[in-house]
């Protein structure tokens, strides 16, 4: 079991190259099988959730920022399809097991076995 079923909290700073101190934290809790691990990014003003099946598989993932950008939400199906919550499918994120938010602790693959095309072979 690679996080405790009663939780676990962590927070950390980056600096800016100007010095600006920002906070990021995570909360990572056990519930209906699996994990979800739930976060702000602050540097970027962002909040995540990354829901995990019990053995680390990313099932869904949202990123929720202030911008005028539309907020992300992604899901992925047993098969390994990605799609978005509109139902669009996405192609271009099929095969991919793993999402790394940079500014965060939270461990990743290596790009290769992370993201393969349906060739074998890595996509960059």
């Amino acid at each position: 079991m690679p996080f405790p079923h009663s939780g676990l909290h962590a927070e950390w700073s980056m600096r800016d190259v100007d010095g600006t101190s920002h906070t990021s934290s995570v909360d990572i809790r056990f519930e209906n099988e699996g994990y979800t691990a739930q976060g702000t990014l602050g540097a970027d003003r962002a909040q995540f959730v990354l829901r995990l099946s019990a053995t680390l598989i990313v099932q869904q993932f949202m990123l929720f920022r202030d911008m005028d950008e539309p907020d992300l939400w992604l899901g992925r199906d047993r098969s390994g399809r990605w799609g978005e919550i509109n139902g669009a499918h996405r192609p271009d994120l099929d095969g991919c097991s793993d999402i790394a938010l940079r500014m965060t602790p939270l461990p990743r693959q290596s790009s290769a076995s992370v993201c393969r095309c349906t060739s074998g072979m890595p996509r960059a």
